[in-house]
């Protein structure tokens, strides 16, 4: 019962400060507090001269309410803003204002969104990061929840800004940060305008709408991921004449005589009784494949693999072509070296499934596995589904590199770093 009074009180709050945000100044609270200060005077005998002060606060206010009847609005309005933006990056566009009145003008501009509230549902079950440290008071009236709850279903953030319109067409630097993948809809820009006393503003709405396709914030990619060697091994006199240029690190085998001595890794003497010399292999740029699977029981963790998934495909140039398909809309195969087509709006829009039809993907692969160059496979999370999946690949020799991008992998899949060159990498 007292948390769903709770719930309704915040979301009526959330409404009250949405309209506040735009109606009212500082100045309004300023003047408001001298106001309480000088009612609360009231009561004190000892003090004189205190209706008077009352009263202008009250005339003022008045006065004020009663300029904003005659405040018009004489602008058109129009954006000139990119199609595309990226989550948490911000996104600046030019917003032309035409100011039809015979003078300077101060006006504040706006965008607002309509980010949804959270549910009863999700404001009971969903826990803010450590709310087992706040005190008795926080947890029970949940009010640090419901802060954490609205930033986190916020789909972009704005602020106000103050504009000096010259008569004529004026161009305006805007910037907006949004904070959700998917489609953000720029539905009308706010004007304000405030009273003499810049207590209360009038506001009009310009309908002009907008689309704009926000891509997931961009990660930083671990250089080991693209670390893909050739099967089959190079000889160290051939890797020596090339001054080991070329080649790359690839495993280490017990001295033989012949071998170059540059080779012998020195450190193993410490733990074995006798040196052990460094393999090479030649490296090759083949093509790469990447695997989404896209199957997630948490949205957070899906976003983390949707992220990291379009970080691997937005640093490529434009002559690079791509190309995707899916497996039974599940599983999403980009190959590195054909044509794009629809790939970013797939990225866009892709929604984590309910279906944990694995299986596909493993058969999938095993029809390609002579057609494929590299391969880079990311999993939202780690199961036993997914562990055989990779000592699938063990049994079958396919190299390949595995991303799992759920916080604690590595404690539970430790064991596969060094079984094969099915490497599991941390993403970040």
């Amino acid at each position: 019962m007292l948390k769903k009074f709770l719930y309704k009180s915040y979301k009526s709050f959330s409404s009250i400060s949405k309209w506040t945000k735009l109606h009212l100044n500082s100045n309004y609270y300023f003047l408001l507090t001298l106001f309480i200060i000088s009612f609360i005077l009231i009561f004190d005998i000892r003090k004189e001269n205190k209706f008077p002060i009352l009263a202008l606060l009250i005339s003022i206010f008045i006065f004020s309410l009663f300029s904003l009847l005659f405040i018009r609005f004489k602008f058109n309005l129009k954006r000139e803003i990119s199609l595309f933006a990226e989550v948490d990056k911000n996104l600046r566009y030019k917003i032309i204002i035409e100011n039809k009145f015979k003078r300077k003008i101060v006006i504040n501009y706006i965008e607002l969104f309509e980010s949804p509230l959270p549910s009863f549902e999700e404001f009971i079950n969903l826990k803010s990061p450590n709310e087992e440290r706040y005190n008795l008071w926080d947890r029970a009236v949940l009010y640090y929840r419901w802060i954490w709850l609205v930033e986190k279903f916020k789909i972009a953030k704005s602020k106000k800004k103050e504009i000096i319109l010259k008569n004529g067409v004026n161009k305006i630097s805007y910037k907006i940060t949004p904070k959700k993948r998917g489609i953000l809809v720029l539905n009308s820009g706010n004007i304000l305008i405030s009273d003499f006393f810049s207590l209360f503003n009038r506001v009009k709405k310009y309908d002009k709408q907008n689309q704009i396709l926000v891509y997931p914030k961009r990660q930083y990619i671990n250089p080991e991921i693209f670390n893909f060697k050739k099967n089959t091994r190079a000889s160290n006199k051939q890797a020596n004449k090339k001054d080991n240029y070329g080649y790359d690190f690839f495993s280490l085998r017990e001295y033989s005589l012949g071998d170059n001595k540059r080779d012998i890794y020195y450190k193993s003497l410490a733990k074995f009784d006798y040196p052990l010399v460094k393999e090479y292999s030649k490296s090759e740029n083949n093509e790469i494949f990447l695997f989404l699977d896209s199957f997630s029981k948490d949205k957070d963790l899906f976003e983390k693999s949707i992220s990291l998934f379009y970080s691997f495909i937005n640093p490529i140039n434009d002559k690079t072509k791509i190309s995707y398909s899916s497996i039974d809309n599940h599983i999403f195969n980009i190959n590195i070296s054909k044509e794009k087509n629809e790939l970013m709006k797939l990225i866009v829009n892709i929604n984590p499934s309910n279906k944990d039809n694995f299986h596909l993907l493993i058969e999938h692969v095993k029809k390609l596995k002579n057609n494929m160059g590299n391969l880079i496979f990311i999993f939202s999370y780690f199961d036993q589904k997914r562990q055989d999946f990779i000592n699938k690949l063990i049994i079958n020799n396919i190299e390949a590199k595995v991303i799992v991008t759920v916080e604690d992998w590595f404690y539970r899949t430790r064991y596969l770093i060094h079984a094969t060159r099915c490497s599991l990498l941390a993403p970040f």
